[in-house]
Formats: structure tokens, sequence, C-alpha cells
């Protein structure tokens, strides 16, 4: 059900998920507008000079119903000494299942990059937004 998105196409279909989701429902994130994360997984983002980043979609009858992004930014393991990465821009409606599928995947993921621990919600890093919507109110 989880796949694994690499492509420049598919980076403009992990962005339009949330749209996808919630689009009959008042839940639908706007502030993760498509061009805000478009310029964040640029290449041309200096940020990514020093971290990397893998995204997962979860689709059910070729319907996206989830999304998840893992971010390894070395030069927070550096400074901290430590083997983290960091989840965001993360987006589900409501389903438990699609939730553990998702984040199974980023774990394995993860896991064959020797990486211990998993932070979040933190859309990329600090910079960006932190934390998530739940039952319509922000946490």
């Amino acid at each position: 059900m989880v796949i694994v998105v690499t492509e420049i196409k598919d980076i403009q279909q992990f962005v339009c998920v949330s749209k996808q989701i919630f689009k009959d429902g008042f839940q639908y994130n706007y502030y993760k507008d498509e061009e805000s994360l478009e310029n964040f997984f640029s290449s041309n983002n200096p940020f990514w000079q020093h971290a990397e980043y893998q995204l997962f979609i979860a689709e059910q009858d070729n319907q996206p119903v989830g999304r998840i992004a893992v971010i390894v930014d070395s030069s927070y393991n550096r400074y901290y000494k430590q083997k983290t990465a960091f989840f965001g821009f993360f987006e589900v409606n409501n389903n438990f299942v699609v939730t553990k599928l998702l984040f199974r995947e980023a774990t394995k993921y993860l896991q064959n990059k020797k990486i211990k621990k998993l932070l979040g919600p933190i859309d990329g890093n600090m910079f960006n937004n932190v934390g998530l919507l739940q039952n319509n109110f922000s946490l």
C-alpha cells in the first residue's frame, strides 16, 4: 500500500496529497500550500546540501490516503552526536492502519540508514511548521 516517491513528478504528487485527502472537508492544512512545499523540496534549497529526504505516499484503490516525509540532517546529527531523523508533512485521514503502514515503511528506510531516533512532527526543519492538527485544533 505504501509507495516510495523519488522522481520529480512524484514530488508534485506528494505535494498534492493533502488536498486530495481533505478535498471534501475543512481539515485541509492550507499553510502547507503547494508552492511552499515545492520550494522546500527544490534542489535549490541550501538545506539539502547537508540533509536528505525520502517521501512516502500510501494509496488505496489508486487514491492517496496518506503521506509522510522523513528527513536526515547530517549537520544536526554531527553537532548533537546522534543518529536522528525527523518526520513531517504527515497527512492521514483518520485511518490508523494507514498511519501504521506509513510509519513502518519510514522506519524500515531509516533502519537501513542506521538511524536510531525519529522526532516529529517537524515539517522539514525548525524554520518550517512544527506540530499537528488533531480534531480540527492545532497542537
